[in-house]
């Protein structure tokens, strides 16, 4: 599992999680020609784009959503109270209805973890595949307690990061 944080603040937000041949972007806080500045220097492009999660629908998280849904075949998971919001998003046949778990393709899953921000709806995720996984949790006031589990260390190996590249 390869983690990229394509940018994280107010000016955008996107991270692109490689787990084996797939990608997984999360947030497309970015216009279509900045993330495919930023994807350009992994060596990945729009049309390599597997999956796509929104957290929430705040524009530093979506600003770009609109055009990738124009230009790309990724499979995009919403909450169903953001897909209702946007006449843009309503009827695509590639934009799905975010479930509490979601098993993307083989052994990928990804569970959405419920978080507190003034949002239509809002989430971070937990991608796990074989024995690797991963948390990614934006702009949120707190985690509840029932949702800890999700971001607990369990391998040594493990570790946590704020901004860059890690494998």
């Amino acid at each position: 599992m390869k983690i990229y944080i394509l940018g994280s603040g107010s000016k955008g937000n996107s991270t692109l999680v490689q787990v084996g041949n797939k990608n997984i972007l999360i947030d497309v806080g970015f216009s279509f020609k900045s993330l495919t500045e930023k994807l350009k220097q992994i060596n990945v492009f729009p049309k390599d784009i597997d999956y796509v999660f929104i957290t929430h629908d705040h524009s530093d998280h979506i600003s770009g959503l609109k055009v990738l849904l124009n230009k790309t075949n990724a499979k995009v998971y919403i909450d169903e109270r953001i897909i209702s919001s946007y006449d843009y998003i309503l009827g695509r046949e590639n934009v799905v209805k975010l479930l509490d778990e979601n098993v993307i393709e083989g052994n990928i899953l990804v569970k959405s973890v419920p978080t507190s921000h003034d949002a239509t709806s809002s989430c971070g995720y937990l991608i796990e595949c074989d024995n690797e996984s991963m948390v990614l949790v934006t702009d949120t006031g707190y985690i509840h307690e029932k949702h800890l589990s999700y971001l607990k260390i369990h391998r040594k190996n493990a570790r946590a990061f704020k901004y860059g590249t890690h494998k």
